[in-house]
């Protein structure tokens, strides 16, 4: 067991390393992706909404928080959980092993999954940031696309992540392909965690 938990630490610790290279330069197809993502969705999702509610959603693995606005303009309360950078109203933490203090009604979740050590771990957060009714979009690359780069520790296909996704609880109710902008490719899953009482 000791010795489990010692490879477990190094290992998690060569990810972490990993995570640290430097973003690739030129990524504002990475935001035109983004929102092409979110429209895909949002019109059937804001249907189901009160339009008298500011609903929240959570931008996992944010950058920036280049969205944050466009959110905003939405009357979403937007919150972004960041790795990487530092940023003014971005909680910088690795999500794996943060809390956030209440559930989203969305989660956001793009070009993250792929980069942890630890997908079931990932995915079990995403739900757990959940709230009861709300959505989660995950986004990530479609393999063999971006499969070699360095930073990219759990390339997997499709029915991988929906295999993941309905063992933490996940009910599947979309998934699209699209191109990013650079040539490679992005799947698209819709996820939604259904109330208990819609059981």
């Amino acid at each position: 067991m000791g010795r489990d938990l010692r490879l477990l630490n190094r290992l998690w610790d060569e990810a972490l390393a990993i995570q640290q290279l430097p973003p690739a330069k030129g990524n504002d197809h990475q935001y035109k992706a983004a929102v092409d993502c979110l429209l895909t969705w949002l019109p059937r999702l804001e249907a189901e909404l009160s339009k008298d509610f500011e609903w929240r959603v959570l931008d996992v693995g944010c950058g920036r928080g280049v969205l944050a606005e466009w959110f905003a303009a939405r009357r979403w309360y937007w919150k972004g959980v960041e790795a990487k950078y530092q940023a003014e109203g971005i909680i910088t933490a690795d999500y794996h092993f943060w809390t956030a203090p209440w559930t989203y009604d969305l989660v956001l979740c793009r070009h993250v999954l792929e980069h942890s050590p630890l997908p079931l771990l990932a995915m079990t957060k995403l739900y757990e940031f959940t709230a009861d009714g709300g959505w989660c979009i995950a986004v990530t690359p479609l393999p063999p696309c971006n499969a070699d780069y360095p930073d990219h520790l759990s390339v997997m296909g499709r029915s991988a992540w929906i295999s993941l996704a309905r063992r933490v609880g996940f009910t599947v109710l979309d998934y699209a392909e699209a191109p990013v902008g650079d040539g490679s490719l992005e799947m698209r899953f819709l996820f939604r965690k259904v109330a208990d009482s819609e059981n």
